[in-house]
């Protein structure tokens, strides 16, 4: 009884944020193509991916760049965390310490939570590298980026199937992790871009799998793809994968029917093409996917 009572005065007057969360939290940053070097407030945080650990009292101005391509900005920004109202109560419960509690935890910092916790950025080539850069039409990355060029869709149906886009399971390492992770917005956007689907909202998708229990990076099965589904009320699941063979990309993607648990159509690109071109390695698959019979 003791010990229970000298620790709870002991967070009391340290803060219970302080305690469970420290004055810094883990940001997860990658990019495509990857190495490319990344700073917040104008210091160096090393080369993508990489793992930064920000100061949770200040905001970030995330910079990244790499030669060739367009620099990519984004602010992190701080918001009062769930673990904050702890000291509310407790000051409540006790006015003196918990108002030390208060104190504490603001002016570490530990109170506030950054947001996004994680940046995938996807670099876009600068405009006067493309205009300088010779066009060779043996080129691979040339032949991806007219290929999906060329892929013209039809006319959409009036009535839009609602469908759900699962994050990509990268095949084969950390690498083609990353680049998973990173193509998985993207491939949303896509979709929703080509007026064939009413597609399901990713903070929506996410709030469901954090309901039942799982983790995208878990569900890479068709059941579970199914079992996911039927919570959100969708009537199609978009799953996929990125690979790689040698110097070869293989993106696969699948439609399922969430009322059958039956794979409606599959499609795989495959590639020998920069990272930077994968987006367009994506689309094709995407718009095949569609046209699929």
């Amino acid at each position: 009884m003791r010990k229970y009572v000298i620790f709870s005065v002991f967070t009391l007057l340290v803060g219970c944020a302080t305690l469970t969360n420290g004055p810094t939290q883990k940001v997860s940053i990658t990019s495509i193509p990857s190495g490319a070097v990344v700073t917040a407030n104008d210091v160096s945080l090393g080369a993508t991916p990489v793992v930064a650990k920000l100061r949770r009292k200040n905001e970030h101005l995330v910079r990244i760049e790499m030669k060739g391509y367009e620099p990519y900005e984004v602010r992190i920004t701080r918001k009062t965390g769930k673990i904050f109202y702890s000291n509310a109560l407790l000051l409540v419960a006790a006015v003196i310490p918990g108002l030390v509690g208060f104190v504490v935890d603001a002016s570490s910092g530990a109170m506030y939570e950054l947001k996004p916790k994680e940046l995938n950025a996807t670099l876009v080539r600068s405009a006067s590298v493309t205009e300088t850069a010779p066009a060779s039409p043996t080129s691979e990355d040339i032949t991806v980026r007219k290929k999906y060029d060329l892929i013209v869709l039809p006319e959409p149906p009036a009535t839009k199937p609602y469908v759900a886009v699962m994050d990509l399971n990268g095949v084969g390492g950390a690498e083609t992790g990353n680049i998973a992770k990173t193509l998985s917005d993207p491939l949303r956007v896509e979709f929703q871009k080509t007026g064939y689907y009413k597609v399901c909202d990713r903070t929506h998708l996410d709030m469901v799998m954090k309901e039942i229990g799982f983790q995208q990076s878990g569900c890479t099965s068709s059941e579970c793809a199914v079992q996911v589904g039927r919570v959100l009320g969708v009537e199609k699941m978009i799953t996929g994968s990125v690979g790689k063979l040698g110097n070869s990309y293989i993106i696969t993607l699948q439609l399922i029917d969430v009322s059958t648990a039956l794979v409606e159509k599959s499609v795989t690109e495959t590639a020998e093409c920069k990272e930077s071109e994968l987006i367009y390695l994506m689309g094709i698959a995407a718009k095949k996917l569609i046209l699929e019979k």
